[in-house]
């Protein structure tokens, strides 16, 4: 991986923005803030200053460190140089994923009507269209992809499976 790249500085620089935003509408944050809503698009969960502020961008976090590191624990880390630039947008979709369910957090806050019923299906299926394209291109590992025994054993299996499951992915 390369520490330095645009991808890092950008991911850093989202998390960074993230967590500057918890800092500066801390001092102005009410004791109890929406942080859960229905599948109608209702508040049905209310939290303090943390929950509502610190731990999305705290997951984000931990999101960002596992992905970052886990391929140094992968028995198959050679086979990443293959997939880096695929592995690197599946890092940054997942992370301006949480960063938009954060932003409609921070958007509710200041009193603006977020229609988390219309919004949130349309972000999860950009994340399935992302997940869907990316699938055919990753190239066999232990920790992301369709990872069964056979798709494991066989490059061809690897990369018939990871075709399909790309393609239903986008249709779904």
């Amino acid at each position: 991986m390369r520490p330095g790249s645009r991808v890092e500085v950008l991911q850093l620089s989202i998390l960074g923005g993230m967590f500057l935003a918890a800092a500066l509408t801390w001092p102005s944050a009410p004791e109890r803030m929406p942080i859960h809503w229905n599948a109608a698009g209702e508040v049905d969960g209310y939290g303090d200053r943390f929950q509502a502020l610190l731990l999305l961008p705290c997951l984000a976090l931990a999101q960002y460190l596992v992905l970052r590191f886990l391929p140094l624990a992968d028995p198959g880390r050679a086979n990443y140089a293959s997939f880096q630039r695929t592995y690197d947008s599946v890092r940054l979709t997942v992370l301006v994923l949480l960063t938009a369910i954060y932003g409609m957090l921070h958007a509710s806050l200041r009193g603006q009507h977020v229609d988390v019923a219309l919004v949130l299906p349309i972000l999860l299926g950009g994340l399935f269209i992302v997940l869907g394209n990316s699938l055919g291109k990753l190239r066999p590992n232990w920790f992301i992809g369709i990872r069964t025994p056979w798709t494991l054993s066989s490059k061809a299996a690897w990369s018939r499976t990871h075709r399909v499951g790309g393609w239903l992915m986008v249709v779904l």
